[in-house]
């Protein structure tokens, strides 16, 4: 036999204006943006350690050169690609942030309707 249970909401679907965000939220997305970076320096420096390996025996390897370079490039342009794109998410987020507190600030400056008649 079926029986009727009510069911709770669960809180966290739900949304909650006043829950407080992560205020280190910022700092650790630039860390890791960091990190991407620090991955992309280690990865063309190995790029460039191959390339002087190569030719360290007096003759470059031509099409070793070449294909490292293609490399290189295709991995600068990578990183060059993913810092704008974060950036340009983050700043998004940065203006809509200044926006907001902006409106909030103006809004704690005004005199209230208690204050004025205590006046």
């Amino acid at each position: 036999m079926a029986t009727n249970k009510a069911k709770r909401s669960n809180l966290l679907a739900q949304p909650n204006p006043r829950r407080s965000p992560n205020p280190q939220l910022k700092a650790q997305l630039l860390d890791s943006l960091q990190h991407l970076n620090r991955g992309y320096g280690i990865a063309l420096s190995n790029l460039d350690r191959l390339e002087r390996l190569s030719s360290a025996k007096g003759k470059p390897v031509i099409l070793l050169s070449a294909c490292l370079h293609k490399i290189q490039t295709r991995t600068e342009e990578l990183r060059a690609s993913a810092n704008h794109e974060l950036l340009q998410i983050l700043a998004g987020r940065e203006g809509q942030d200044a926006i907001r507190f902006a409106r909030l600030r103006t809004r704690q400056e005004k005199p209230s309707a208690a204050t004025k008649r205590h006046q």
